[in-house]
């Protein structure tokens, strides 16, 4: 069995033996007599005092002393947990008069006895108690860190404020998509307003160089501290703020990453017929993509590794994504609409008179000298994007 606490020495109130139950004056007087004497102790060159008679302050003003003293953030040792428990624990129970009563008359162990066994049911919770006992007694969880908050307000009463930095500049670096597709540099140019004779503003001519990495998306954002505008009374310069944008392409724009988007422009025999289309990339490389199938309206075809390079990515690219609109012809003679009914209402299997026919017509068609094929077929196998 653990011996019990003295809640008056973890306060360093000296208290000449206990106060031990009894159930008539002439017991307790017989107790009290054979109890033995616990030598006083002294503490910070003080007076021994029976705990027993220490009023609220003088226990408030122990418990003040020693908790401040083995605060966690005063000492972080286990041996310093330990007994800033023991101090609250202490404290918590003499600072109510209930408990403070029941522990003089009868002791611990009837302290914490429970109410059906003839004592009062006291616990203290040793992980939440300490802070819980510091905090409703000091009115918050850590005094050193309000003290600090109170030494960084004086401080900032007693700082001169610096001036404020002048106007942040943004400024607008559209680049075509070539040059982002590459890297490239670019100088800006840009007026600054300054300080200038009497204190008047005056116009300042700036140059800034932008080093745009190959693919860097758009929206990238330099920022060049020091060179925007100069208020008066010393105040430094603001900031200039460049932001990067890709210039209008005929035929590519950006898509989602590094993918880049071409729009193709594709007539009707080559979405029906098929073929292949012929993109000039941003590098100057023609690429041909070959069409397997029939091609809808609204279709879009990812041709992997064609797209725009990933910054830091080692050489990796994004997607080229192919968007095509159907050319359709603006006007049809009479033969062309009997022949395209013919060609879409052909079945899948023909007998053998209309495969007489079909062989009949192709070779009426691709005839080198009467035929009217020349220039289409080729033209069909490869068309260039717009």
């Amino acid at each position: 069995m653990a011996p019990e606490q003295d809640y008056y020495d973890a306060l360093g109130l000296a208290r000449r033996g206990r106060a031990l139950r009894a159930a008539a004056p002439r017991r307790r007087r017989a107790l009290r007599a054979a109890a033995p004497r616990r030598p006083a102790r002294r503490c910070s060159g003080a007076r021994p005092v029976d705990g027993r008679s220490a009023d609220d302050v003088a226990i408030k003003k122990a418990f003040r002393r020693l908790a401040l003293k083995h605060h966690p953030d005063a000492d972080g040792s286990p041996e310093g947990a330990r007994e800033f428990a023991r101090i609250c624990e202490a404290y918590d129970v003499l600072s109510c008069a209930r408990t403070k009563g029941a522990y003089d008359l009868y002791g611990e162990a009837a302290l914490k006895a429970s109410a059906d066994g003839g004592g009062c049911g006291y616990t203290f919770d040793a992980a939440a108690g300490p802070g819980a006992t510091f905090a409703r007694f000091f009115g918050m969880s850590n005094p050193f860190e309000a003290l600090n908050s109170l030494a960084a307000h004086f401080e900032r009463l007693t700082t001169q404020a610096k001036p404020a930095p002048g106007k942040q500049l943004e400024l607008d670096l559209p680049v075509p998509l070539e040059e982002i597709h590459a890297g490239c540099v670019k100088v800006v140019s840009h007026t600054r307003s300054v300080p200038g004779e009497g204190g008047a503003p005056a116009a300042q001519q700036r140059s800034l160089t932008v080093a745009v990495e190959p693919g860097l998306p758009d929206g990238t954002r330099y920022v060049f501290e020091g060179e925007g505008d100069a208020e008066p009374g010393g105040a430094p310069p603001g900031a200039v703020v460049v932001v990067l944008g890709s210039a209008p392409h005929p035929v590519f724009r950006r898509g989602v990453g590094a993918d880049l988007v071409a729009r193709v422009q594709l007539p009707l025999l080559q979405a029906l017929a098929g073929g292949a289309v012929s993109i000039t990339t941003l590098d100057g490389r023609v690429l041909r993509v070959p069409l397997e199938e029939v091609v809808t309206p609204g279709l879009s075809m990812r041709v992997a590794g064609e797209g725009m390079p990933i910054p830091g990515g080692g050489g990796a690219r994004g997607d080229l994504v192919l968007e095509f609109e159907l050319r359709f012809p603006a006007t049809l003679s009479q033969q062309q609409k009997a022949l395209l009914r013919a060609a879409l209402l052909l079945p899948a299997r023909v007998s053998a008179a209309q495969a007489k026919a079909l062989r009949a017509f192709e070779a009426a068609f691709t005839h080198p000298a009467t035929g009217w094929s020349a220039g289409v077929l080729k033209g069909a196998a490869g068309e260039e994007g717009e």
